[in-house]
C-alpha cells in the first residue's frame, strides 16, 4: 500500500493551549521541531498531517481525518489527560490500527509504527483510559519527576530545556530509523539462481520463515510490547532471518535505563 502521508499527528486541542498566552502552543512546536529536524535527517521534508494544518473549508471533518490516519504510515499521538478522555482521539487510534496494513516483507507491526509521546502524565485514575493498543508502550515522556519534592512536570519546550531537546531528539532519530526502513530500504532477494528453479519444500522455504517470524512476533506483542524484531544476516542465499528479543518491564525509576537499552537494540 502506497501511504499518502508519512505522519499522522493524533492530539488533543486543549494539549495545543499556551498557558503564557504565547500564539504557538505546545503542539504546534511539536510539529514544527519534528519537521524541520526530520528533514534535516533525511535530506526532503515529509508529509505530516494534523487536524486544523490539512483541512480546507469544504472538507468533512470526520471523513477527512478518517481518510488521513488510514493513509499515514507512522501514528504519533501526543498523551495526556485530555487525550484519554476523548473519544475523537480514540477514534484515530481505532481507525490507525483497522487500517494497518503489511508494507513490506520487513515492514514492523503496529506498535512499530507508533511514536508515542507522552505530553503530561496520566494521573492514577484516568491510566485505565489510555488506548488498549498503546497502554503498555512505554513512549516518549516529556516530563520529569522532581528529586526533592517527587512533583512530575513537564519538561519546557523553551530552546534551553536540556531534557526536552535530548527526548525530541530520541524522537527524531527513531521516526528516521523506521522511515528509512520502510520506505528506502531495497527488498530482500534471492541470491541463489537454482532456488528459483527448485524451490525448497513449504516448511523450510523462506515465505514460510518468514510467516513463521510474522506469527511469533505477534505473540510476544500480544503478551508485552517489550519485544524487538532484529533482522540479521544468515539464511539460505544470504536471506535475512529475524531474530526477536524480549526486553522486560521495569519500574518507573528504572524506565529512563530501559528506553536507553531499547534504543542499542534497535541501532
Amino acid at each position: 500500500m502506497n501511504f499518502e502521508y508519512d505522519i499522522f499527528i493524533s492530539y488533543a486541542h486543549i494539549d495545543d493551549l499556551s498557558p503564557s498566552g504565547e500564539e504557538e502552543g505546545w503542539i504546534d512546536l511539536l510539529h514544527k521541531r519534528l519537521s524541520v529536524l526530520l528533514a534535516q535527517a533525511l535530506g526532503y521534508e515529509l508529509k505530516i498531517w494534523r487536524d486544523g494544518h490539512n483541512l480546507q473549508g469544504n472538507d468533512e471533518l470526520d471523513g477527512a481525518i478518517g481518510d488521513a490516519v488510514t493513509r499515514s504510515l507512522l501514528l504519533v499521538p501526543v498523551i495526556s489527560p485530555r487525550y484519554v478522555q476523548s473519544d475523537w482521539c480514540n477514534r484515530e487510534m481505532e481507525a490507525f490500527h483497522a487500517g494497518e496494513t503489511t508494507t513490506s516483507a520487513a515492514a514492523p507491526t503496529f506498535r512499530r509504527r507508533v511514536f508515542k509521546v507522552v505530553k503530561t502524565p496520566l494521573p492514577e485514575h484516568l491510566k485505565k483510559l489510555e488506548p488498549k493498543h498503546i497502554s503498555n508502550l512505554i513512549g516518549y515522556e516529556f516530563y520529569g519527576k522532581d528529586d526533592a519534592s517527587g512533583i512530575l512536570s513537564e519538561f519546557s519546550d523553551g530552546p534551553k530545556d536540556k531534557q526536552y531537546w535530548q527526548m525530541l531528539n530520541r524522537l527524531v532519530a527513531n521516526i528516521t530509523k523506521t522511515i528509512i526502513e520502510l520506505k528506502h530500504s531495497p527488498e530482500p532477494q534471492a541470491t541463489d539462481a537454482a532456488a528459483a528453479v527448485a524451490p525448497p519444500d513449504a516448511a523450510s522455504s523462506p515465505d514460510a520463515s518468514a510467516a513463521k517470524d510474522a506469527a511469533n512476533l505477534a505473540s510476544l506483542e500480544s503478551a508485552s510490547p517489550a519485544v524487538s524484531a532484529l533482522p540479521t544476516l544468515g539464511g539460505a542465499g544470504g536471506a535475512k532471518t529475524t531474530k526477536f528479543v524480549y526486553l522486560a518491564e521495569t519500574t518507573g525509576d528504572l524506565s529512563k535505563e530501559r528506553e536507553l537499552v531499547a534504543d542499542e537494540l534497535h541501532q
